[in-house]
């Protein structure tokens, strides 16, 4: 199955929220599943896309500041387009840690 975690940070970003899905992330790619990744956290300016350990891919979206502990991300709709685009999921998963957001 092809899904797409959609959350604030990723490892190595410290914090429960991301330990949680980086856990998720791994032990879905470990049972075959093929999994797309993405956070804010990208340099300020520049989204960036890397691999993720045993297969995968993470979109950072650039984070020029923060709000609230929110991050501010205005590349993400077109990040999202893009992951969308090019996964394909058939689920969506929206980790939701934030009032704010």
């Amino acid at each position: 199955m092809r899904i797409l975690h959609v959350g604030k940070y990723y490892p190595p970003y410290k914090g429960g929220m991301e330990t949680a899905l980086r856990h998720i992330a791994e032990g879905l790619l470990a049972d075959g599943h093929d999994v797309g990744v993405l956070v804010a956290g990208g340099d300020r300016w520049l989204s960036r896309e890397e691999p993720l350990p045993g297969g995968g891919r993470l979109w950072r979206a650039a984070t020029p500041a923060t709000w609230l502990s929110q991050p501010l991300m205005p590349t993400l709709p077109g990040l999202l387009r893009r992951a969308v685009a090019e996964l394909d999921p058939a689920v969506v998963h929206l980790h939701l840690p934030n009032p704010a957001a």
